[in-house]
């Protein structure tokens, strides 16, 4: 269930991350996968797949 509580707050984390005009910015991409990669190491989640979408389009 903690784990359940992480990854909701890991979705909500990454909302401040997502760039508002292109999505697809190195920097933007680098950020996210970071943030991610930390959450995973210190929440001990061994995989996890992400999809962002903005305005119906997966965009990461």
């Amino acid at each position: 269930m903690q784990k359940l509580f992480v990854m909701i707050a890991m979705i909500l984390g990454l909302n401040s991350l997502i760039p508002k005009v292109h999505a697809e910015t190195n920097e933007k991409i680098h950020q996210i996968e970071q943030f991610v990669e930390e959450r995973m190491k210190v929440s001990q989640i061994p995989g996890l797949s992400i999809v962002i979408v903005e305005k119906g389009k997966t965009v990461y």
